[in-house]
């Protein structure tokens, strides 16, 4: 798998698993409401950690850094990278009152957090909610919501989320006949026109969050692609 030499900035979800850390909330956030008001949604979004993970523990001890406890490993073209997962925020990209009210039918104690790119609008959770379990029930076209990760085990670290998609390149010899071809037989195609034209790279669509990070994994494994790297929006770059 050869890494591209073409430096995009993109709005940078595959067999991705998730691995416990150790640590602690980086700060308190809302308590549940109380026993008997919660919803359905509520109740099945808190209700497990996901398979061969750890709950999430507590660092104690003056001075101690606050880290998150989840990862999620990801192919940036033939690098394996790592992120960690936020455990109480996500991200909702072309903010509306239909989103809102979405997240806030998951969670009526979600709040909105600052950030500069008014593009994207963040959501603090209340305690005992799964980012990734909120963030895939709030979606549904044209809504798109992805947890919130990190670029380390801290929540003060770089943050970055999945609006959804996987940008690839395809072998030079491939025209946009057999692209579309190759990506049909995997229930997939190409979002809007070429990335890099030159580059013969193109957006694979995807749904938003950590299923984007699946497709970009099984695209990487069949071994035919020049490059495969997950659509990120970074905050504070547009693309």
């Amino acid at each position: 798998m050869k890494r591209t030499g073409f430096g995009i900035a993109l709005l940078v979800v595959a067999g991705c698993t998730t691995k416990p850390e150790s640590g602690a909330h980086e700060k308190p956030v809302p308590e549940k409401p109380a026993p008997g008001t919660q919803t359905p949604e509520q109740a099945t979004l808190g209700s497990a950690v996901t398979p061969g993970t750890e709950p999430r523990g507590e660092v104690t001890g003056k001075g101690t850094a606050p880290v998150l406890t989840e990862t999620v490993d990801y192919w940036d073209g033939a690098t394996r990278r790592r992120l960690w997962l936020s455990d109480d925020t996500i991200a909702e990209f072309d903010p509306s009152d239909a989103g809102g009210e979405a997240v806030h039918l998951a969670d009526p104690s979600a709040a909105e957090v600052e950030q500069p790119q008014k593009s994207v609008r963040l959501w603090r959770l209340s305690k005992g909610l799964r980012p990734d379990a909120v963030a895939a029930v709030a979606s549904a076209a044209p809504r798109r919501m992805s947890p919130l990760l990190h670029e380390g085990p801290s929540p003060k670290l770089p943050m970055r989320a999945l609006p959804g998609g996987v940008v690839v390149r395809f072998p030079a010899g491939w025209d946009r006949a057999r692209i579309d071809a190759w990506l049909a037989t995997r229930t997939l195609h190409v979002q809007g026109d070429a990335v890099v034209a030159e580059a013969n790279m193109y957006l694979v669509a995807t749904p938003p969050g950590l299923e984007a990070l699946r497709v970009a994994d099984a695209l990487h494994d069949t071994g035919e692609l020049v490059d495969v790297t997950p659509n990120f929006w970074l905050q504070n770059a547009t693309r």
